[in-house]
């Protein structure tokens, strides 16, 4: 009787073994890199005037490049650091930032928003499907 019982008792520790190293874990490098975007992003908007032009050789550049820049690799961290996975980090970012483009450009209508969320989920469910 104890044989069978232990039997089934190693075979229980077993399967949990199989399942805890299927789990996905959160990887560090999404926490420092979170906290590194994080840094500069906030040393930027604290730091540089919004009317800020810097120049290289004969280029003029504005510095919302940069603020878009920094969000995006700052909510693609935090995304796949929440949701553990990089391709839910990426789609959130790209949500995000393409909605301030909009509202940048005063495309403020509900029916943009709604569209933006439309083309969004879409492209979640058709990376999510496996066949």
């Amino acid at each position: 009787m104890l044989n069978a019982s232990k039997r089934s008792l190693v075979n229980h520790k077993i399967k949990l073994r199989a399942t805890s190293r299927t789990l996905k874990k959160r990887p560090f490098i999404y926490t420092l890199l979170t906290l590194f975007f994080l840094t500069l992003f906030s040393l930027f908007i604290y730091y540089i005037p919004p009317a800020y032009q810097f120049q290289i050789s004969n280029f003029k550049f504005q510095i919302i490049y940069v603020f878009f820049a920094l969000l995006f690799c700052l909510l693609t961290s935090a995304g796949a650091l929440v949701f553990r996975s990089f391709k839910h980090g990426i789609l959130i970012a790209l949500f995000v930032c393409l909605f301030l483009i909009f509202r940048l450009n005063d495309l403020t209508h509900p029916f943009f928003v709604f569209m933006l969320a439309a083309l969004f989920v879409t492209l979640e469910l058709f990376f999510s499907y496996r066949k």
